[in-house]
């Protein structure tokens, strides 16, 4: 599988290599050993510093939902892990959705602590940091409607909005889910017009038709120094794409399905900030930040770093070791992780 957990395993005649790279053909590099060597000595300063991380505090809003969080509360909890690893006491995060209230207090009680507060039940912990207070909460109604949206907007400067096509209990077709997502994304953009407000929004989109992307019309606060185009992901050409890398390669198809399974200790995606991983602004060869990524989530987390992304520029994927890169605030890199199960 991807990234074992029996890192002591010898391999056999008979097992799969499997290789992250620019070719099809990768070439032994003969200082490979002393070069690792010689990174895990430049990282190993970088290492204490890593380890306190740098929290922002951060309003979310997520709007719609997605059924497969009622069908499976594991998947729930796991996207709200990913979302406030560092977020810091003071964020909040609130899901706009037409999921009944009791439902909604079913899924989110079964992993998180509930505040206790009577006016609204449905404020819970989504952190289970010691002495840290993430509020989550939901607001019943449908994100489409100006009127579900406009308090929210008016009450509350949003630092990042995910918006999403699919709605509880209804299965709409593609080309209708991304309507909805540009009407959100619409309304959003006339509310905040008429705030006035100079805090920019990040918007998180998800299309499933190539020219969804094209015809948004993100956010924009006229008061803020930048704003920021809207993030889109493009379901079918994730999947179109790893469609054809197995077509063309069966013999990968076990190891690519294991990223795209959610069961328990199974590999999966992460990007975490590059400034939690190494220094901000210092020159670094690509091989050193790999080795303190995997230093950085030991010991109960395996980690394979195989690029970065910087900005708004198309991610890197696998770089030469040698490769200087000095990261910014915002940068992130792109890890293949696994949680080590005792």
């Amino acid at each position: 599988g991807i990234v074992p957990t029996n890192t002591s395993r010898v391999l056999a005649p008979d097992d799969l290599v499997i290789f992250v790279g620019l070719s099809s053909m990768p070439q032994p590099d003969p200082a490979g050993s002393a070069l690792a060597a010689a990174h895990a000595e430049m990282v190993s300063g970088e290492l204490n510093r890593a380890s306190q991380k740098v929290l922002e505090e951060k309003h979310i809003l997520v709007l719609g939902w997605r059924q497969v969080w009622s069908e499976q509360k594991r998947r729930f909890s796991k996207r709200i892990e990913d979302m406030t690893t560092n977020l810091r006491s003071g964020s909040t995060i609130t899901f706009v959705n037409e999921v009944p209230q009791d439902e909604f207090i079913g899924i989110v009680s079964s992993t998180f602590d509930s505040l206790g507060d009577p006016k609204d039940p449905t404020k819970v912990n989504f952190s289970h940091r010691p002495g840290c207070a993430i509020v989550g909460r939901q607001v019943c109604g449908d994100p489409s409607k100006l009127d579900v949206l406009r308090p929210l907007i008016m009450a509350t400067d949003y630092d990042s909005t995910i918006v999403l096509g699919t709605q509880a209990n209804v299965v709409l077709p593609d080309a209708s889910q991304d309507m909805r997502v540009l009407c959100i994304m619409l309304q959003l953009r006339h509310l905040l017009s008429i705030k006035k407000s100079a805090h920019p929004m990040h918007v998180v989109g998800e299309n499933n038709l190539d020219d969804t992307a094209d015809l948004a019309l993100p956010p924009r606060v006229q008061l803020a120094e930048k704003n920021r185009e809207a993030d889109f992901i493009n379901t079918q050409a994730i999947i179109a794409r790893t469609l054809v890398q197995t077509l063309a390669n069966p013999i990968i198809n076990p190891a690519v399905k294991e990223l795209f399974d959610n069961a328990p200790g199974l590999p999966f995606v992460y990007l975490p900030p590059a400034r939690d991983v190494v220094s901000l602004n210092a020159e670094l060869p690509f091989g050193a930040v790999k080795h303190a990524c995997q230093q950085h989530f030991l010991p109960h987390t395996l980690t394979i770093c195989i690029g970065f992304t910087k900005g708004n520029e198309e991610p890197c994927i696998a770089p030469s070791k040698r490769r200087v890169v000095k990261f910014e605030h915002g940068d992130c890199l792109i890890c293949i992780m696994r949680e080590i199960t005792f």
